[in-house]
């Protein structure tokens, strides 16, 4: 299964299913269920956007890095929306989050990468 590697809080905010688009600068043909992989860094401007949206930053002790985190599906891919996450040149529209109980370390990759476990 692919997934994408996002940083925190996002990565975390998507798996909860308060952040309902992805916003890249490029395009995907990709539906269906992706992991979501949560980067090793933290966006450092992402508590001043969700201030600006009304949206609780999440607890650092909460947040987990260099992990797949959840799943998601990617319904589209939009230029236009209402969504208060909505920046972008392009928007992944998200729906059917899931957040693991257990994150599993994993290392990321720019762009989407293919995801094989030996569970």
């Amino acid at each position: 299964m692919n997934a994408l590697s996002i940083k925190q809080p996002y990565a975390q905010l998507i798996c909860l299913g308060l952040k309902d688009i992805e916003n890249r600068n490029w395009t995907t043909s990709l539906r269906g269920k992706i992991w979501i992989h949560a980067g090793k860094k933290a966006d450092n401007e992402a508590r001043i956007h969700l201030d600006m949206i009304d949206c609780p930053y999440p607890e650092i002790s909460y947040l987990y890095f260099g992990a797949l985190i959840g799943t998601v599906d990617i319904v589209a891919v939009t230029t236009h929306s209402n969504s208060d996450w909505f920046t972008g040149k392009y928007g992944f529209v998200l729906e059917n989050p899931y957040l693991l109980n257990t994150p599993i370390p994993y290392k990321g990759q720019l762009g989407f990468f293919d995801v094989e476990l030996n569970i």
